[in-house]
């Protein structure tokens, strides 16, 4: 018999990770902002390309913005999650696979549609992997190296394990986790306030 709590408490856990924004804790995160401050003060031209704008399924959707930019993307509200600051946390669907998740703010239980709700986070780690997925950051797709994001992009604010994390402007990152080998994206997150 199925555990019907396992999809909740992984959405959870998956929050508690969310929170910390690029795999470090609220400490940590504090402590390279005081150091990255003069590195972002020089960072290289091609700083200007880093945004919150992503090209998925047809659509280009920069965060924040209203769920119905999303176009045929459905929500699974079932086992969403509420937010400690009332967003709502869950995963999103291209036809029957679950292509990532996201956090759409400011949500109510009364809320019947959420197509003119924000959404200000977006995590795309398809179940299925990216091969069938049409979604391109600025031109790269999912086959896009480690060292051919930091050629177009520079040093990243944050790296760890497999991923890099480049803060934005509005208060927001992007983070890019690889494949063992850092030969191809295996999930992208965008955080915009």
């Amino acid at each position: 018999m199925k555990n019907r709590y396992l999809p909740l408490i992984a959405s959870a856990l998956s929050i508690l990770c969310l929170i910390g924004g690029c795999g470090h804790d609220g400490d940590e995160k504090d402590n390279l902002s005081t150091e990255n401050t003069t590195e972002q003060s020089m960072l290289s031209e091609n700083d200007s390309l880093l945004n919150s704008s992503i090209h998925l399924l047809g659509n280009n959707i920069t965060l924040p913005c209203k769920f119905s930019k999303f176009g045929d993307i459905r929500f699974d509200s079932s086992v969403a999650v509420v937010t400690d600051d009332n967003g709502l946390y869950g995963a999103i669907y291209n036809g029957d696979y679950r292509i990532g998740r996201i956090i759409i703010s400011d949500y109510s239980a009364d809320d019947k549609d959420i197509n003119n709700k924000m959404v200000t986070y977006l995590e795309l780690k398809p179940d299925f992997g990216f091969d069938d997925l049409d979604v391109a950051y600025n031109g790269f797709t999912y086959k896009t190296s480690k060292n051919t994001l930091v050629d177009s992009f520079g040093k990243p604010d944050e790296e760890y394990d497999n991923n890099v994390c480049y803060h934005l402007k509005n208060e927001g990152y992007i983070e890019f986790e690889f494949t063992q080998d850092f030969t191809e994206i295996e999930s992208i997150k965008i955080k915009a306030e």
